[in-house]
């Protein structure tokens, strides 16, 4: 039996489409054997890494020193999750081995802009190379100005996290993923204070009710799109909210098509709807949020109670927390603002004369009654149609299904808020949620699957060296340069150098042209980066270091997807010179400085796996409750779950605050408890916004504002009659961002094209036959593509998948088209590695014409 196991792994590795299945593997050839040429056999239990949430295990079946074939492991204690993983996953190694793999340390010693040219050379070389050139330019113009880019953390902890070891000492200036992208949603620290908190996805089964904005889960999150099936055998509805017909349209039981940007508007209607007739769970809003607080309606801020007459600030107010008032039976009192509690006979309607200590007395209301009059004025359902077309009876029964069939969840796509105002669709729909008493709850809330961002324990042990000297700043302001209102660091001189990993950011990033351009015009004077396949970006880099790929060395991940914490187990040597980044950025900060090396091991890169075993087991020690008792035996025996506040068995998002009464936000790691607590000083989900920048631009509580008319009109007024097209860039079936852009098994499946999506009719009236190349473009850029007739698609709109490499679209790229916008209340909110102004990816203008044509 065990040789005809081995002999079936053998044809696996020979090029035959006959699987090793998982059975065979574990029960009949163990570990490793030999297969009938003599030749090592093993099978490594891993974890597929790319940004996509999925941290799906895989099996590694390794023969002759090569990954041949991977396998789904299938070995999560909920069953729910087993098997999981995609066609790419299944298809990686075709790319560790394939033409586009790094072998070798290359540097150009003559600048790009010069002519100058790669050449392969030693590791020594690389490393003392890059030393010097960063040497010279901190130098010359200090060390902020070299930007730093690299993929999400939770990825690869301990490789990456040498990386990131290695900013946090340095001063470089970070965009560290999702400065660089800006998709995370803004709307989370807004009303709850923290980066995100999500319903894993095995918790989408308890939902009795899902309404979902604008997330085409069965082709984004694949290997737990079940779940949203699950739900629906359990006699669940899932209702899908999008302009364009996708597969999860077609999944759903109801599709509501509503206009491009008009989200905001139905959720307020149905919000309407709910207070008209009593549906909202009145209890909850008192307790839980800043709704009952009185507001002065001359100045539009809140009432502190040390400013009312006959009251006090509590003396044991918390640091950055403000006691507020409210009122009860008729009189002002002071709402605890060390606990969610409010007594029940707390007013939510009405307007109040308040006597200041100043002698003055003024109007005040509740800021539920402004939010009532807001929506009697603006949100009735017939005015909510005529800006998203769906009709008002639509409107008006989903809003009675959402406040009475409980548990009900809300999932916001990421495409739904990377719009100059996304976050006011989150305010929006958030308020959905909480006024139905949905939030901390199993199978309820609010949750924004946007990408593996989320750091799930602590891992300051190795992230943070002694004596850190760590800044960071949004992308947006290396494109555009410093404004009034950032709250942001800016290096006094610009930036210079760039230094990325895991990224390839001259082909992902918005107005990626704008990285090439500087780098061609010697406005930056160095880019590093390192890497395990040759992207766009290597062709302008000075420096290139080969990585490994995921199954080349050991690394811990996580997810915001499910509750494991899983090893990437090392189950191949890598090719050629290719080393563990471990190694790669401990000896980098040698070179640098021999006093930065002192805060890094020194070792040969043959001992990297002891390395790495080393900073797993500091980060399961000191890694917090989420991770404690767990040890690096536990790992390697496979996924463990980790730990989470509530008692049963799944995770609840806001469980400590819904049931314990602990105050709003939760912890967002890697910061620090407290660290983000000045952004809810009521300690309490908030609606209302009285920061001043949220007055000014009319937004203190969430309202719709119309696409296009501060960003793309505002830039420039001929661009509605030039650009009669919205852009989407969405995410392929195909990628995961820009990884798995060469992978041949990807590309035969696409024809190796790029494609274009059009409604027929659009591309009817502009002389666009199916098939046709047609170029996208507008002032700033353009991308070509094969053009599809797509049905289900609104009108004016026009798609083009991300992720493609330039060396497909003819060296320009999809992401040419976008502008950074800023939008000046999210500049409020940021903390390095933590929330950055969103980039507004998808509200971008454009035309379409036949390739060729001018």
């Amino acid at each position: 039996m065990k040789t005809t196991a081995a002999a079936s792994v053998a044809a696996c590795a020979a090029g035959s489409i006959t699987p090793l299945s998982q059975a065979l593997a574990d029960d009949m050839m163990g570990d490793s054997a030999m297969g009938t040429d003599g030749k090592a056999l093993s099978q490594v239990r891993s974890t597929c890494s790319p940004n996509c949430t999925g941290a799906c295990g895989m099996v590694a079946a390794t023969y002759d020193g090569k990954v041949r074939t991977l396998i789904q492991a299938a070995d999560y204690g909920d069953d729910g999750y087993n098997p999981r993983g995609c066609l790419k996953g299944t298809s990686f190694n075709t790319m560790m081995y394939g033409d586009d793999r790094l072998l070798h340390p290359m540097i150009r010693e003559t600048p790009y802009k010069d002519g100058g040219q790669l050449r392969a050379c030693t590791w020594d070389e690389a490393l003392d190379f890059a030393a010097k050139r960063i040497r010279e330019i901190t130098e010359k113009y200090g060390a902020d100005s070299i930007a730093v880019d690299y993929q999400v953390p939770p990825l690869n902890y301990i490789n990456k996290g040498t990386f990131i070891r290695l900013v946090n000492m340095s001063g470089w200036t970070n965009f560290p993923g999702y400065e660089m992208n800006g998709d995370l949603p803004m709307f989370f620290p807004e009303t709850f204070g923290c980066q995100c908190e999500e319903l894993e996805s095995y918790a989408w089964e308890d939902s009795r009710l899902t309404l979902n904005f604008g997330s085409n889960i069965m082709t984004t999150r694949l290997p737990d799109s079940h779940f949203l099936t699950k739900s629906q055998e359990a006699g669940g509805k899932v209702i899908y909210f999008d302009p364009n017909y996708t597969v999860t349209a077609s999944k759903a039981d109801e599709w509501v098509r509503l206009a491009p940007g008009s989200d905001t508007a139905v959720a307020l209607a149905m919000a309407k709807v709910m207070i008209d007739e009593k549906l909202y769970d009145e209890a909850f809003v008192k307790t839980y949020t800043d709704l009952p607080l009185l507001v002065n309606t001359a100045t539009g801020k809140r009432i502190p109670a040390s400013a009312v007459n006959g009251l006090e600030r509590p003396q044991d107010t918390p640091e950055k927390r403000e006691a507020y008032i409210a009122v009860v039976d008729g009189t002002p009192v002071v709402i605890n603002p060390t606990r969610l509690e409010a007594p029940s006979s707390v007013e939510l309607e009405g307007s109040y004369r308040i006597e200041l200590k100043t002698g003055e007395t003024v109007e005040a209301k509740p800021a539920f009654q402004l939010l009532k009059e807001l929506l009697d004025r603006d949100y009735t359902a017939a005015k909510a149609q005529n800006i998203s077309d769906v009709p008002a009876e639509t409107i008006e029964r989903l809003a009675r299904m959402t406040a009475t069939i409980k548990p009900a969840h809300i999932i916001l796509g990421g495409s739904a808020h990377q719009y100059h105002h996304g976050d006011l669709k989150g305010r929006a729909l958030s308020l959905l949620a909480v006024i139905t008493g949905n939030v901390g709850t199993l199978g309820g809330g609010i949750s924004d699957y946007i990408g593996q961002y989320k750091v799930r324990f602590k891992p300051a042990s190795w992230f943070m060296p002694a004596n850190a000297n760590a800044t960071s700043t949004p992308y947006h302001y290396f494109v555009n340069g410093p404004t009034e209102t950032m709250t942001a660091p800016y290096p006094k001189n610009g930036f210079h150098a760039l230094v990325t990993g895991w990224a390839n950011p001259f082909d992902q990033h918005a107005v990626c042209d704008v990285l090439r351009k500087r780098v061609e015009s010697g406005e930056l004077e160095f880019i590093m980066t390192c890497d395990f396949l040759h992207t766009t970006t290597v062709d302008y880099a000075d420096v290139v270091l080969p990585g490994c790929a995921w199954y080349e060395k050991t690394d811990v991940c996580t997810t915001p997807l499910h509750p494991y914490i899983q090893l990437q187990q090392k189950a191949a040597d890598p090719p050629g010179e290719a080393r563990a980044e471990i190694w790669i950025f401990s000896e980098l900060a040698r070179r640098i400085d021999p006093a930065w090396g002192e805060q890094f091991p020194d070792f040969p890169p043959e001992d990297s796996e002891k390395q790495i075993e080393a900073v797993l087991a500091k980060f399961l020690e000191t890694g917090g409750d989420k991770v404690a008792g767990i040890t690096v035996e536990d790992l390697r025996r496979g996924p463990v779950k980790m730990k989470h506040a509530n008692p049963e068995e799944k995770m609840i998002p806001f469980w400590d605050q819904i049931h314990n009464h602990v105050l709003f936000p939760p912890p967002s790691l890697p910061n620090a408890p407290g660290s983000t607590d000045h952004f809810v000083p009521t300690g309490r989900i908030e609606f209302y916004k009285d920061h001043d920048r949220f007055l000014e631009m009319g937004e203190q509580l969430p309202v719709w504002k119309p696409l296009f008319e501060d960003t793309e009109y505002a830039l420039d007024p001929s661009a509605r009659e030039k650009y009669p097209f919205n852009y989407l860039t969405r995410n392929s079936l195909y990628r995961v961002h820009s990884n798995y852009s060469s992978n041949p098994m990807m590309l035969e499946l696409q024809d190796g094209l790029p494609r274009v999506w059009m409604n027929p009719d659009d591309a009817a009236a502009k002389g666009l036959a199916e098939g046709d190349e047609v170029e996208v473009f507008n002032d700033r850029g353009h991308v070509n593509g094969k053009l599809v007739y797509e049905p289900g698609l609104y009108p004016k709109q026009c798609i083009f998948e991300m992720g493609w490499w330039a060396r497909y679209t003819e060296d320009s790229s999809y992401n040419t088209l976008i502008y950074p916008f800023i939008n000046p209340i999210h500049e409020i909110y940021f903390i390095g590695a933590t929330w950055s102004t969103n980039m507004a990816w998808n509200e971008c203008l454009c035309d379409v014409r036949k390739a060729g044509a001018k």
